[in-house]
């Protein structure tokens, strides 16, 4: 391993924060509104999906693993075009909705299961080189080099990965600079750019896409405190009853008629490669 690869590796290491049960458990309160947008923003996950399929990426006979695959916004269109997908997420809420949102497409090649991709062993014939594509968007469970390795290990032909360049939610952006007081700094957004540069390292040379968005975010009020209440946790090491409530009554103060509105602005970056 070169020197470049390792100052990479070791960077990527000491910006990644997470706790696993709390990270899990803050993504299943995501679950339910997640699930609200799976077939409004199908449209899009399916062009990715047909766009692949044409580029011969994929094929009928492919077999696809998706990591962090929530409630199946990219596992049902890649159904629907080969011949088998295993879908895992960390969230058992969000693995209820893609088994809900499959069985409602009348498709029975798709297997999920609940699982942390940094916990699972991999290491095994059911992983080993068996996938044509290994897909991660979006998605924290790939945010280390040992994860990354583990994706290209699955793979026997291509691998995606994306993620944020930058993001910016204007209520979450106040909780963690009023009442967590973090600096945003904190919350760096260097996946994309340390993944692409120990690609490139290990002769892997990934074409890249970025895209930027605008958006409006609509809760309702319980569901936005849970969530914010749980990535709070999540990415603290220690956080008093007097920031929850604190990040409660923040929230509150957002609401008109229990729904809550949050403008979110954002840049992200996609990497495709074929392994080696």
């Amino acid at each position: 391993m070169n020197n470049f690869n390792e100052t990479f590796i070791k960077n990527w290491r000491e910006e990644r924060k997470m706790n696993i049960e709390e990270t899990r458990v803050f993504w299943d309160t995501k679950a339910h509104s997640y699930n609200k947008g799976v077939y409004e923003k199908n449209q899009r996950k399916s062009q990715l999906a047909e766009a692949f399929f044409g580029k011969g990426i994929i094929t009928k006979d492919s077999k696809v693993l998706d990591i962090g695959a929530g409630p199946g916004n990219y596992a049902i269109p890649f159904a629907k075009l080969v011949s088998e997908v295993t879908a895992l997420d960390i969230s058992e809420e969000m693995v209820k909705y893609l088994k809900e949102n499959a069985q409602k497409e009348g498709l029975k090649n798709i297997s999920a299961f609940q699982s942390s991709w940094e916990e699972l062993d991999t290491d095994t014939d059911r992983f080993t080189k068996q996938y044509d594509l290994v897909f991660a968007s979006m998605t924290p469970a790939v945010s280390s080099y040992e994860s990354l390795i583990k994706m290209i290990d699955a793979s026997r032909s291509y691998c995606y990965l994306s993620g944020f360049v930058y993001r910016q939610d204007s209520i979450w952006d106040e909780i963690r600079e009023k009442i967590l007081k973090k600096d945003k700094d904190e919350e760096k957004q260097n996946k994309i750019y340390y993944a692409f540069n120990i690609l490139w390292n290990m002769g892997m040379h990934p074409e890249i896409e970025y895209y930027e968005r605008e958006h409006v975010h609509t809760y309702e009020t319980r569901d936005l405190i849970d969530m914010y209440t749980q990535k709070a946790k999540s990415s603290a090491k220690d956080i008093s009853k007097e920031e929850i409530e604190q990040i409660e009554k923040f929230i509150r103060s957002k609401e008109d008629n229990n729904i809550v509105e949050e403008n979110m602005k954002s840049k992200s970056a996609a990497l495709i490669w074929k392994v080696l």
